[in-house]
């Protein structure tokens, strides 16, 4: 009975395959969160900009408490983005569920009488739009870096394309969303809260 022997070429086609298998691996275990980490953090630093840039075109000052608020939770997402995660959320939650210690909402008490002090609507929606951006940033961080959420979101956007009550696909997105967070229990003021905590 004759023995099998590997020749040259096929001993050079594995370790080729192997090589490579290394090679993807490594990108998809450290390449690729790191890249969708610095892409997180540039979007939110120009979200950053463009609202220091219209305090300083006169529309508010720096030190309004609106202003510094929001300026601090965008602060906070760029700190603690490397912990923005469906997983690291539910550890927090899972936490707060066994300890009954879930905090207060620092954001929520501070957010609405600071923009209720505006008296000018024009700022004041201003102002909530770039609350919006950042948190459509932080929420889009989350979502793709999950499958589970991903896949959830996706069943979402379908099922509210079959309805038709939207109007664009940002609409529709932002829909799908916030609907797959209340299903989570993703509260946007607890993220709030963390990163307020986070940058200080």
């Amino acid at each position: 009975m004759s023995k099998y022997k590997m020749t040259p070429q096929q001993l050079s086609t594995i370790i080729q395959s192997a090589v490579a298998l290394v090679i993807l691996l490594w990108m998809l275990a450290i390449c690729v969160p790191s890249l969708r980490l610095d892409v997180f953090r540039q979007r939110m630093f120009i979200v950053r900009d463009q609202l220091f840039d219209y305090a300083r075109a006169g529309n508010i000052s720096f030190e309004h408490p609106a202003y510094r608020l929001l300026r601090k939770s965008m602060n906070g997402f760029i700190r603690y983005g490397h912990r923005l995660s469906f997983f690291q959320l539910c550890i927090t939650f899972c936490r707060w569920h066994f300890s009954e210690e879930e905090p207060v909402s620092q954001w929520h008490q501070q957010w609405k009488p600071a923009l209720d002090s505006i008296d000018d609507e024009n700022v004041k929606r201003e102002l909530l739009q770039f609350q919006l951006k950042s948190m459509g940033i932080v929420a889009g961080r989350i979502v793709t870096g999950s499958p589970i959420l991903l896949t959830v979101v996706s069943a979402m956007i379908l099922a509210e394309s079959c309805r038709g009550a939207w109007k664009s696909t940002s609409e529709l997105y932002r829909i799908a969303v916030e609907r797959t967070f209340k299903l989570f229990s993703i509260k946007p003021e607890a993220l709030e809260d963390e990163a307020l905590k986070n940058a200080a």
